[in-house]
This record gives structure tokens, C-alpha cells and sequence, in this order.
């Protein structure tokens, strides 16, 4: 388990033009005032939580030993959906338990999962929608008190490949910001593709 540093980084699907993010930020400040706050992203599409998931993927390893992610990418708030507290070899990640965590965790060989429940951790709220500074926020600024285990957690499929003698795969993601690039879920064992490929067609799906 990593030893507690007081750096925390944001992910979550709020955007930027609304008090919800700064809300949480002073929620771990009034806490804990030395505590240093990283903004991943809050552009993430709204309850987009594989999108989430491949942002925080790509992104934490990158963030020295003991920091504290948190990503708060929720359709289901205010439901029985439990609010996680994840220890890894290298990192805290404190997220619902929706699935989001799927892809940092497909490799991890060792993890500790947790429910945060106690009560005395969490801000006095009259509302039941806003776990990102309720629960999520007070819970990264203390990260200790009494947390039940939690033996599982919800999950989805990072690849599924399909045998056939066309190569099939799935776009994971469409990035605007790097000049319209595609970013795939290849295998990163297909190295380059036949020369005879002039062009392939992408199928949108909706969601």
C-alpha cells in the first residue's frame, strides 16, 4: 500500500463552467490547506465513465507514488452504487463503483478495495447528488477512518476481439485535441498494416 503524500488529482465530467469542481477543491483545502490539487480533465462527456476510465488509465502512472486520484464520473448517484476507495502498489484512486476503475485496475496484481461509509468523513449535505463533494472530496483530504471491505466491484469489458480474417477493433477514443486523432483498442502486437490498405471505414455507434 502507498504511504499518503498530500497530492490530489480531479477527473470528472462536470466541465468548467459551474461551481462543482471549485465546491470540491475547497472542500480539501478546508481540510487539509497544504494539499496539492491536479486537474486532469472535467471535459470528460457527461456519464461517459469508459471515456473516464481511459483518461485516468493513460494519465496516473505518470504522478509520483502515494498520490491520491480521484474521478467522479457518476450516473448513478444517489443510488446504492457504493463509493470506492481503491489502495494499489502505487496509488489511492477513490471512484463509484460503476466500472470507471476497470482500466487502471485489469493489471494490477495486488489491491485493496474499500467502501467509504463513515459518516464522520463526509460533509453535512441536505442534498443525495452531489457525492463528488459530499463523499468523494472529504474522503481524499482525510483518507483514513473506518472503511468496510468490499470484495468486488463493478466492472466492464476493456477489449473484446472478434476471430475473424478482417481486422476488427474498437475505437476507444476520438480526440479532437490531437488534430482529429483516433485513438484504438488494437492489440499493440499488429506493429503496421498490410500496404494494400487504402482506407477503412468506421461504423459510429450510438450509445
Amino acid at each position: 500500500m502507498p504511504s499518503a503524500i498530500s497530492l490530489i488529482t480531479l477527473l470528472t465530467d462536470f466541465g468548467e463552467q459551474d461551481y462543482f469542481v471549485a465546491s470540491m477543491k475547497g472542500v480539501m483545502l478546508n481540510i487539509n490547506p497544504q494539499v496539492r490539487i491536479v486537474d486532469l480533465s472535467h471535459r470528460v462527456a457527461p456519464y461517459h465513465i469508459e471515456d473516464a476510465g481511459y483518461l485516468l488509465k493513460s494519465s496516473c502512472h505518470y504522478f509520483p507514488v502515494g498520490t491520491i486520484h480521484v474521478a467522479v464520473v457518476d450516473p448513478g448517484v444517489g443510488s446504492a452504487r457504493r463509493p470506492l476507495l481503491v489502495s494499489t502498489s502505487r496509488y489511492f484512486f477513490l471512484a463509484p463503483d460503476n466500472g470507471l476503475l476497470s482500466a487502471v485496475l485489469k493489471d494490477e496484481r495486488s489491491t485493496e478495495i474499500r467502501q467509504i461509509e463513515n459518516k464522520q468523513y463526509r460533509l453535512d449535505s441536505e442534498g443525495a447528488t452531489f457525492d463528488g463533494r459530499d463523499i468523494f472530496a472529504p474522503a481524499a483530504a482525510w483518507l483514513r477512518g473506518d472503511r468496510r471491505p468490499v470484495h468486488s466491484a463493478a466492472s466492464f469489458t476493456i477489449l473484446s476481439r472478434s476471430q475473424s480474417k478482417n481486422l476488427r477493433g474498437r475505437v476507444q477514443r476520438w480526440s479532437a485535441a490531437l488534430y482529429m486523432s483516433i485513438i484504438s483498442a488494437m492489440p499493440s502486437r499488429i506493429s503496421r498494416l498490410p500496404t494494400s490498405l487504402k482506407c477503412a471505414s468506421i461504423r459510429s455507434v450510438r450509445r
